[in-house]
């Protein structure tokens, strides 16, 4: 009987872990002059686990006609899509804050404020020649395009709702495309970090792979796989002195973040996993009941 339990923990403890931990990734660039620093003769980079950004900017633009002027109770959206910073009249938006006294100026994402940074471990490695990033930030880069819907309840909660971003390869040339999207399905907000989760709804055939957790790497464009995006909100309910009136039913603030994104296969939802724990110890109480008549 003991030896049943021990197995029903172990199950749900490994479902557990599984649905928690992050996977390895590697992405296969698909072109040899890309690797300028010749580290290998593949044309895939060495394992990361994470996408990492700094000072990404973002904007949110809230609509406030609902809400009688005030943030509580509004809806908004995040967007770095400059055709939607300009029907927003976000470029050179400029005044006094909503606190009186704080001057701002509003601008666009420059191409160091949009783009993914680092291969997390992989990259930035020192020295340079020992890095298999295959040209990552060199010959190539990734800049990402994001516009996420979301409202803000009447007690200070933000919630998002929808949306989505595109992940682009960029080498500056005819190769430059979408190689990834990511549907946003939930959010939670945890003290200074927002954790956004996605589902990938195109991945472009043999770009990403990802690791099923047992060391085998699939093509995420034909197994269904999940994001999760990590950043800093600071603070996360923004003050008087970040907020710019646009007009009288839109306000709009600017920020730098920073954060990751890791990869998950898909794997069962945490309720299903703690229904299934739950059932699997019932089971195990059945059987010792049994053993006891």
């Amino acid at each position: 009987m003991k030896t049943l339990i021990k197995k029903v923990l172990l199950i749900a403890g490994f479902l557990t872990a599984a649905a928690a931990s992050a996977n390895n990734m590697y992405i296969n660039v698909g072109g040899a002059s890309y690797d300028v620093l010749n580290v290998d003769s593949n044309t895939n980079t060495g394992l990361f686990n994470e996408f990492g950004y700094n000072q990404m900017l973002s904007t949110t633009i809230y609509d406030v006609s609902g809400s009688g002027g005030s943030i509580l109770g509004s809806t908004f959206y995040d967007t770095n899509i400059a055709s939607e910073l300009n029907a927003a009249g976000i470029p050179g938006a400029s005044g006094k804050a909503m606190d009186g006294v704080t001057d701002i100026t509003f601008g666009t994402p420059n191409s160091g404020q949009s783009n993914i940074n680092s291969l997390s471990p992989l990259t930035p490695v020192f020295p340079i020649s020992s890095n298999d990033g295959e040209g990552f930030s060199i010959t190539w880069g990734l800049l990402v395009e994001y516009h996420f819907n979301g409202q803000i309840d009447a007690a200070g909660n933000v919630i998002y709702t929808g949306g989505s971003f595109d992940l682009i390869f960029t080498d500056g040339g005819p190769n430059d495309r979408v190689v990834l999207t990511g549907d946003l399905i939930s959010s939670e907000a945890n003290l200074n970090n927002l954790f956004l989760y996605f589902d990938v709804t195109y991945a472009e055939t043999g770009f990403l792979f990802v690791d099923d957790g047992n060391g085998n790497f699939v093509d995420a464009s034909t197994t269904p796989t999940k994001l999760v995006l990590d950043t800093n909100i600071n603070p996360p309910f923004p003050t008087p002195d970040q907020l710019l009136k646009l007009d009288p039913s839109t306000i709009a603030r600017q920020a730098t973040l920073d954060g990751s994104v890791t990869a998950r296969l898909e794997v069962p939802e945490p309720t299903s996993i703690a229904l299934l724990g739950l059932g699997l110890l019932g089971l195990a109480g059945v059987a010792r009941r049994r053993n006891k008549v």
